[in-house]
């Protein structure tokens, strides 16, 4: 997800820029870390894969780090439009291209396909019974304007709902 494809400056973002930097209403504040993540950012040539890539920043992808409820560890991808990638729960970090609300969610935000020049994304995973503290933690982010989930269907009703939350509306 590199800065959007059209010919108008008006509207680029500073995606070098660490995102408490540039971003409205984001802060730092009460995370446990903070940290770039450099990984690599073909998507304008192509001329590697994904799988290549992967390979390459295996080390990166791996300095993910789990967070919890009590202990937010943030990561962000320079130069690109993943201004957050945050995961809690067990496993590791499955990043950006292999969770079908990455996908759904980075076409959405406009680079190639999507609508919006201006909009950023982050990335929240879990694994395990973590997704009580993922959504959350999302929910009482006051700078973030729409949050999707990818959450599979209900083992009761086939009408591809999450139903094992508590999680306030």
């Amino acid at each position: 997800m590199p800065q959007h494809l059209d010919a108008d400056p008006s509207n680029d973002l500073p995606l070098t820029a660490a995102p408490d930097t540039w971003l409205p209403g984001f802060t730092t504040e009460g995370l446990a870390s903070y940290n770039a993540l450099p990984v690599t950012i073909d998507e304008v040539r192509r001329s590697r894969s994904v799988a290549s890539m992967q390979k390459a920043d295996a080390e990166a992808w791996s300095s993910v780090k789990r967070s919890t409820a009590d202990a937010v560890n943030y990561h962000w991808i320079p130069g690109s439009k993943v201004v957050g990638a945050v995961h809690f729960g067990s496993g590791s970090f499955q990043g950006t291209n292999t969770a079908h609300g990455a996908g759904t969610s980075s076409v959405t935000a406009g680079n190639i396909h999507g609508t919006c020049a201006e909009c950023v994304v982050v990335l929240v995973t879990y694994g395990g019974n973590d997704r009580e503290a993922a959504s959350n933690w999302v929910m009482k982010q006051d700078w973030i304007d729409v949050v999707t989930n990818s959450f599979g269907f209900s083992q009761v009703e086939r009408e591809r709902f999450y139903s094992g939350s508590d999680t306030e509306l």
